[in-house]
């Protein structure tokens, strides 16, 4: 009884969110490689021809030559790359107000304007889908309300599958081993080269190593042969046992980021301090006016700062100050194992003093798992592997879905043919004067 309410609510939640945990998955499996498909697209201008003898410009001759080329909009930031044919990536302030500017790319020797880095907003369309679908914070809510469905689906489909990986097949009467050697003997066999499946045919008990072999054998590995209802089931069984660990990787972290209530419980289980919300964006008339020269004479100062401590790096953001504030700096060392997993340090504007420098290494452990909440949804905490295997788990999505409807129909359609002959039967039975409630179906 308890094992068909798990299994009558694993169908009716998972045919509810099918759908929206579809489009979830597949816009996901997109947003997981966003920098790379955002790199082939720009593959133009993503880098430059090298130039061996030649020295890149140093950060403040980029951006005196960046807001000349621009003198309407605000340079908000770089980005430079350890590779040497790698562009730089501008930031500039949005000419619309949006918070996240727009990037260009320019060649790090000349400051030559590459063009704008192509494919963002699309990218940006997918997350809306991937977060909101397109509907604002009902259907953030929708989201979540799908995530916390997978939670409960994956957890059901766990204790569901379990009986594969438990159950004792009915034991039949043992016989001497001399009558397994008499039946190899009859058939021209040697004993000892009996197989596994002829000795449960013989009658012969399996031992313990052959025993879980097979039975995670069912429950791993597809049946081949299998047609109609039995091919979608099993397909939808096996393939569910192998995502089962990443669906909820994705599902818990996914939470973080659709409710305030989760992301405030992480945030307190593991002692990281509640970060406050960013300002409103000023408009453009409230911002101050940056003296060029002034602006990039305090930019060299505390490049060359940044550089006496940080000798090497594989990417390294500034983030410029609007006025007279201090300087941001991310940067990944060559052992972060994630593109979260950066160090930040903070240079005033005034004297080029450090005022901050945090390393990623020195982080708790609560504090390394807030950060890592988003390579940890993408998969990109374990690597370039880890992408792929949550790349592919996200685009297998649709398929629990198509098999999940699929095989609710088929039950439908089983029930809706026997209460049919049910029927017909109990008319039949009526009809030559016996009981109608004695009709099986």
């Amino acid at each position: 009884m308890k094992r068909k309410i798990w299994l009558l609510l694993h169908r009716y939640l998972g045919i509810s969110a099918g759908l929206v945990l579809a489009v979830v998955g597949v816009t996901g499996a997109l947003l997981s490689f966003e920098d790379e498909i955002l790199d082939i697209i720009n593959r133009d201008v993503v880098q430059v021809e090298q130039r061996p003898f030649a020295a890149p410009l140093q950060p403040d001759i980029l951006y005196r030559k960046t807001a000349e080329n621009f003198p309407d909009r605000r340079v908000q930031g770089f980005t430079f790359f350890d590779v040497p044919e790698a562009s730089v990536k501008v930031n500039l302030s949005d000419p619309n107000g949006g918070r996240r500017g727009e990037d260009w790319y320019i060649d790090p020797f000349t400051a030559e304007v590459l063009g704008p880095v192509q494919g963002v907003s699309a990218m940006h369309f997918i997350e809306d889908i991937h977060r909101r679908l397109l509907a604002g914070e009902t259907g953030k809510a929708l989201v979540g309300a799908s995530a916390l469905i997978l939670i409960f689906m994956a957890l059901s489909g766990i204790y569901l599958r379990l009986p594969t990986l438990i159950k004792k097949k009915v034991k039949k009467r043992r016989r001497p081993i001399r009558d397994t050697a008499d039946h190899a003997l009859k058939v021209g066999q040697n004993a000892a080269e009996l197989s596994v499946r002829e000795a449960r045919k013989s009658g012969d008990s399996l031992g313990f190593y052959q025993r879980w072999r097979e039975r995670l054998s069912r429950l791993l590995f597809f049946k081949r042969g299998l047609k109609g209802t039995a091919f979608w089931w099993h397909l939808h069984a096996v393939a569910g046992t192998w995502v089962i660990l990443f669906y909820l990787s994705a599902s818990l972290t996914g939470l973080y980021f659709s409710y305030d209530w989760y992301r405030a419980g992480v945030l307190k289980l593991a002692g990281v301090e509640q970060p406050k919300r960013r300002a409103p964006m000023k408009g453009a008339g409230d911002e101050k006016i940056i003296d060029i020269d002034v602006s990039a004479s305090a930019l060299a100062k505390s490049w060359r700062v940044f550089g006496e401590h940080v000798q090497s790096y594989t990417q390294v953001s500034i983030r410029l100050p609007k006025g007279e504030e201090n300087y941001q700096f991310s940067y990944l060392d060559a052992d972060s194992g994630h593109e979260r997993a950066s160090n930040r340090m903070e240079i005033r504007y005034a004297d080029a003093q450090i005022i901050k420098h945090d390393l990623y290494s020195d982080k708790l452990v609560g504090e390394k798992l807030v950060a890592s909440m988003l390579p940890l949804h993408t998969g990109s905490f374990y690597g370039v592997t880890g992408k792929i295997i949550f790349f592919t788990s996200s685009l297998m999505m649709p398929l629990f879905t198509f098999s999940g409807i699929w095989l609710y129909l088929q039950r439908r359609k089983v029930k809706s043919i026997k209460k049919k002959r049910f029927i017909k039967r109990a008319e039949s039975m009526a009809n030559d004067g016996q009981n109608p409630a004695s009709a099986e179906v």
